[in-house]
């Protein structure tokens, strides 16, 4: 019984030690919508310059993971496949680093997803 508590009182501070990042962020020219389930998230980011666009996304099947209580952290399963994604979450603001996504953008968009997001106000 004294474990149970214990294991429970473990789970309800670490559910809550994670930050409330879901939302849509948003920048000049682009924008990330982020659903947390847990210690999981999904996202999708898109950009456009120009004519050129970059696309990434982190689905249920494919999920970012936070590393810490205001971090998330992507890579694709596919091992040749060398894009990294980063968020940090801070207040109504979110900052994005990529690095080796180049293939998930067309060549005027690369690394047009790195930046600092605000959070869009809801209605």
């Amino acid at each position: 019984m004294k474990r149970s508590i214990i294991f429970i009182a473990f789970a309800l501070v670490a559910s809550s030690a994670v930050a409330d990042i879901e939302a849509e962020y948003i920048k000049k020219n682009a924008s990330v919508g982020v659903v947390q389930v847990g210690k999981y998230a999904s996202f999708s980011a898109l950009s456009n310059v120009g004519q050129y666009a970059c696309e990434i996304e982190a689905t249920a099947k494919e999920p970012a993971i936070m590393i810490a209580p205001d971090r998330l952290a992507w890579t694709p399963s596919d091992k040749a496949d060398t894009c990294a994604v980063v968020m940090s979450f801070s207040g109504d603001k979110m900052t994005m680093t990529t690095k080796g996504c180049e293939g998930y953008c067309g060549l005027g968009a690369q690394r047009s997803l790195d930046g600092i997001y605000r959070r869009k106000a809801t209605r």
